[in-house]
This record gives structure tokens, sequence and C-alpha cells, in this order.
């Protein structure tokens, strides 16, 4: 899976015209991206909620499917909300509860002061999109503006105007649901991080509800090495008399109820799906009745030889929440196809055995592509649950190294989330970010070359990065389990160092992916720039937690080490500078081979040495620095997007016709959302 660079998206701009050979670079202000018509018209920064901007996706193309894919849509959309809730409950034992409180105030308002309702409203739309209070790059607890009593008074305020919005449960009173979630909103060192990394017991330090409260690390470990936990990626894992046991999710299982409306709309799904689609639902239904992961991997085997039309995730999938790295999280996604640019991504799809060829690590890791993989450029209608934490970009799957050897893969670049965010931040915020940390014989370039770069690389991430290489023979099962907590980052380590290093290779030009490797080396300053823009996300202490930007920071600080990136201080700022980027690809391949090989052999202290050494500690006085200077630009910190609504019109109670809605807000549509629930 790809995340969205942290606002790095400035060098995606286009300049309208070329300078005359010899002229300066531009200013910031020349540079600006032609707009269509249809884009003059549209809104993509809609809202704008203290340091958070709320962006519109849009889904142009909806509407010239056919009516049995835009039914299709709409029921695996269906389906994908349908499993909200258990994300949530994922996240934190309490998420849910958080979540009820602040949806009861907001949906009945009137009357509270209108500089509370608006903390309150800030704050309810990271909840949202974090799908828990803790931010999803650090894993920390973000705490509310407002205080407890604050909440109290706007919390009985709302249930005189209309007590409807919390759902209270029988019995249960509104003060009793406020106080059950006030150390978990308001006290900072109850549950403290999501996951945390840094604690001499990770699984009983983190807040993640993939295990009970008090089980140890060094437990959980033992339970799954012995055997006696059969499905890792599909349980939480409980204490019942002195050990553990796995609540595995399924129909008569943990989350059962959610599950069951999850196959009631795939079931709804089926009549308008291909044949060998609706294959494949049969057997994800199978897979949630049972939970035994042997049915997944007969589903994901089906799923990832399909490319429909109109295609879907469901399920636990991403392991990126868990401090040990077992546990999948909800997800849903539905998408469809555009035609247009994957056209494009068939030239990297013809030529995976030449750039699985020409990998510069040792042969005995590069693997034969028994099949070509899935790859395609789509448009996202919906993403629910851990697909929704902004901004997931590109997605690689199965994650299944076996299934990835034998079948292939299936990847995803969601180009119309990329574009619209891109529009919106650049309609906004101009050309701040690049004035600031790029220099200015680093603009001409960056505004001419790093919106196309950027596309092929996300599609060399997912394609080539994820999908190529091969385990050694002597590993009895998947890289991840050997590698433990440090896999996530080794691995999306892996796939972008893949993209960087294949961006210039002349058959990357010859396919007229990029017309010039100055192209690439245009993305490689970027690229160096973007480690120290993202600094700014990490307010306070000096770890980076989240895999992707541990895998980026990992790479520009090696490159750092080898003398490849200068840091260089101007007038006070610093900037990272490539010296020779023709060196830093050589650079690239020699970390490539390494990380390769540390995956391929299942190298646990391998991987903790790249990753502690490079990936997981950053300069405290950099970071305050670069928080520093984006004060003075005053770009909000955090992005969220509303999707399309997907709109059904009814005939004698069946859904007979769908149509795109585009005007839904963000509130309007999380709380539309939970309604549904």
């Amino acid at each position: 899976m790809t995340k969205d660079k942290p606002l790095i998206w400035l060098g995606a701009i286009l300049m309208i015209s070329l300078l005359f050979a010899g002229c300066v670079a531009p200013t910031p202000e020349e540079i600006t991206k032609p707009k269509t018509a249809i884009e003059e018209e549209r809104e993509y920064l809609v809202e704008q909620v203290g340091n958070l901007a709320v962006y519109r996706i849009y889904a142009d193309g909806f509407e010239d499917l056919s009516i049995e894919d835009q039914l299709l849509a709409y029921w695996l959309t269906q389906a994908a909300i349908a499993g909200r809730d258990i994300f949530y409950h994922q996240m934190h034992s309490q998420g849910l509860d958080i979540r009820r409180v602040l949806e009861g105030v907001l949906s009945a308002p009137e009357g509270i002061e209108e500089g509370l309702l608006q903390e309150i409203k800030h704050y309810a739309y990271r909840v949202w999109d974090s799908s828990s209070n803790y931010d999803q790059r650090t894993f920390k607890k973000f705490l509310p503006e407002f205080t407890y009593d604050e909440l109290v008074r706007a919390a009985h305020r709302a249930n005189e105007n209309d007590g409807a919005g919390f759902e209270l449960k029988e019995g249960e009173a509104l003060d009793e649901l406020l106080d059950g979630v006030r150390k978990a909103m308001f006290d900072p060192g109850f549950d403290a991080y999501l996951k945390n990394q840094e604690a001499e017991d990770i699984v009983k330090e983190s807040a993640a509800n993939f295990y009970d409260r008090g089980v140890t690390e060094n437990k959980v470990v033992r339970f799954y090495d012995s055997g006696k936990g059969k499905n890792p990626l599909n349980s939480r894992v409980a204490r019942k008399w002195f050990r553990l046991e796995e609540q595995v999710y399924k129909v008569g299982g943990l989350y059962s109820e959610e599950i069951e409306q999850i196959i009631y709309y795939l079931e709804k799904a089926k009549p308008y799906c291909p044949e060998n689609q609706a294959e494949c639902l049969d057997l994800l239904i199978e897979y949630y009745r049972s939970g035994d992961l042997v049915d997944f991997e007969k589903f994901n085997i089906a799923w990832v030889q399909t490319n429909p039309e109109v295609d879907f995730i469901n399920g636990f999938i991403e392991v990126y929440q868990d401090p040990l790295g077992l546990k999948g999280s909800w997800e849903g996604l539905v998408n469809f196809i555009n035609k247009e640019k994957t056209e494009t991504v068939q030239k990297i799809i013809d030529e995976v055995q030449y750039y699985e060829d020409s990998m510069p690590w040792k042969s005995d890791y590069k693997k034969v592509w028994k099949e070509k993989p899935v790859a395609k450029s789509v448009s996202v209608v919906s993403e629910i649950g851990d697909a929704a934490t902004c901004c997931v970009i590109g997605i690689n799957l199965p994650n299944s190294q076996k299934i990835r050897e034998e079948y292939g893969s299936k990847s995803i670049a969601l180009d119309n989330v990329v574009e619209d965010l891109d529009r919106g931040k650049q309609d906004a915020y101009g050309v701040q970010v690049l004035e600031e940390f790029a220099l200015p014989d680093e603009w001409e370039a960056a505004s001419k070359w790093v919106s196309q770069a950027d596309w092929v690389a996300l599609n060399f991430h997912e394609i080539i990065g994820h999908g190529s290489g091969k385990a050694s023979e002597s590993l009895a099962k998947d890289p991840s389990f050997y590698i433990k907590g440090y896999y996530n980052t080794l691995e999306e380590t892996r796939a972008e160092l893949v993209a960087l290093y294949f961006l210039p290779d002349d058959k990357t030009i010859e396919l007229g992916l990029l017309p010039s490797k100055d192209a690439a080396w245009a993305y490689y300053r970027d690229y160096a720039r973007s480690d120290l823009q993202q600094l700014r996300r990490f307010e306070t202490g000096n770890v980076i937690g989240e895999a992707h930007n541990q895998a980026t920071h990992l790479i520009v600080q090696y490159l750092i080490s080898k003398g490849e990136v200068e840091v260089k201080q101007i007038d006070g700022k610093h900037y990272y500078v490539v010296k020779d980027p023709v060196r830093m690809r050589e650079a690239l391949g020699e970390l490539l081979a390494e990380v390769q090989a540390v995956k391929s052999e299942g190298s646990y202290e391998g991987a903790k040495h790249l990753v502690e050494t490079y990936g997981k500690y950053l300069d405290e006085d950099l970071r305050d620095e670069v928080i520093e200077r984006y004060s003075n630009i005053e770009i909000p910190k955090y992005s969220v997007v509303v999707m399309p609504w997907l709109v059904p019109t009814h005939e004698n109670g069946r859904v007979v016709d769908v149509s795109i809605d585009s005007n839904e807000s963000y509130m309007e549509q999380q709380l539309r959302y939970s309604r549904y629930n």
C-alpha cells in the first residue's frame, strides 16, 4: 500500500509554458497548472476546519458504466459500509462510544456556543478520518481542544434538542456514556499510543484492541510460535483462565453481526458480477462464514486472477496498526477502471520479467513471473475502514508472498484520489511549499517533470515493487513471520527503492513512461526533499512511527550517510540536495540488494539494523525548524477526503438505478454512514 506523501504534491504542478534557453528559473508565482472547463467549475478544497482541510473526490466516468456495473458498485459499497464499525472497535475498545458522543452532539447542535462547536467539529473530523483518536502517522493519541466539562455541557444541550443522535442503549444514561469515554478522550497518559514501538512491551503498552489488556508481547509470540494460534490475521487474542485464545472474526464469532451484514450485501452484488468475480464473492463469503485462513487463501488466489470493470477490497487485510504486524485491520474499497491510464500501466506489465531480471539483487531472489500481474489505474467510489485513513493512493495485494510468487498480484493506482487531492491543494495553497523547501534552480524541473514521474513511481512501487522477488527456499513460512514488527517498514522500503531504481532505466524511457532521465533526476530531488518535509508530522519526541514514513526516512538517511544527499544550510535554513543523481542511483541499488536479501532470508536482525539505524529516529532540532517554516506558510497539517455518494433509485422495493451525488459534506457523509450502521 502506498500513502500520499505529506504535502509534497507541489512538485506535481505543471508549467503552462517553457522558458527560453538561458533564462533564469521561474518564480513560484509563474508556475501554474492549466485547468479544464470542468475543473474551473469544480470545488476541490471544500472546507477548512482548524489545521485540517477537506477535499472532494470525484468519480468521472461512473455515468458511462453499464447499469449492471453501477449496481454492482452500489452493492459492494453497501458491503463496505457494513464493516465500518469493525475497524473503529479494532482501533480502541471505546472507539465506537467516542464516535457516538461526538455524533450525538453534532447531530443536534442548536444552542451550543459556536467556538466550542467548532472545536468539537474539528476533533470529530480527525476521529472520523483515523477511525480513532490516534494520529495515523505517529500513533499518538490526539487530545481535544475542549474540556470534559465543556463536552458534558454540549452533550446535554444536544440531548435536550434530540437525544436520538447518541443512540443510547436500553438502560444507558447519557452521563454513563460520557463518563465511560472520559479517560480515553482526555487523559494523555491513558492508552497514550495506538502502538507504542518504544515500549518495553509493545503489546501490553499499545492501545489497539487486537489483544486483551494485560496480554504481553512474550505470551503472544509464544502462542503463535507454538502453533496454538491458527488464525493470526483475522482474530483478536483474549485471556481466558490464565491462557490465551483466539476470538476469530467470522459468522458466529467476533463481529458476527457486522459480518452477516457484509455477506448480505455481497449476495446482493453477485447477480451483477461477471462469472469469475461472482465465484470470488462466493469464496469470500465462505471465508467470512468459516474464519479459516485456508478459505481466505482460496479467495485471494481467485481474486488476483480477475480483472473486472468494477473491483473491490473487503476484509482484514493490512497489518500496519498491530504492533506485532500480525492482525489484519478491516477495510472496504470499491473502484472502477480508468481505461485510458490503464493502457499506459500495461506497458509496465508487459515488461515485468525484464525489470525482475534487471534487479540489483542476487539471482537466487529473482522470480520467474508465471503469470503477469493485474494492474490498473482506477477511480475510487468508496473507501471505508483502514482504506479511509487519508490518504491511500496505491495498493498491491495479496500480501502473501506465496501467492505472489505462484499466481501474481493485483496493483491498483487510485487515480482520482491522487489527482483531486493535487488539484485541491494547488488551488488553495499554490506553490508555497516548493518555494520554501526547494532551491530556486530546482523549481523548473520540479514543476515540469515530477507530476509524471510521481505517477510512474507509484505504479512501479505497486506492480514491480511489492510484486517482485522471492523468498529463500530455506524459509518454512512467509518472511513476515520471521521479520515480525519490522516487516512493514522493510517491505515499503523495498517497493520504494524498486520504483526509484527503475525510473531512470533505459527501458522506462524506451517505453515512453518518462520522456528523459531528467524527469527521473527531478523526482530524485523531490524525493530527498520529501523526507525533510515529512518531519512536520512528528511534533514531539524523536520517533517516526508509521511504516511508509519510516521507509522514506530510511532511504534518504542512508543516502545522506553515503554522501549522495547533502544537507545544506543557507540563510539559517536546511535543504536536502542531491549531489549526483547517477551516483545516487548506484547507492539506491546497493541498498535495494541489501533489503531484498534481508527479506528473502527472513532476517529479523538485518531488518532491525536498517530500520533502527536509518528509518526510525529523527533529528529533533531539524524537525522543529521544519515546523517553524511550515507555520510561516499556514498550510493545514491534515487532509481528509469526502467520497462520491452513490444514490440509489428504488422501484417496487428494488434498486434499479444509481446516480452520483458530489455535493455531500464530509460531516453529512460520516453521519450517513453511522445511521446506516
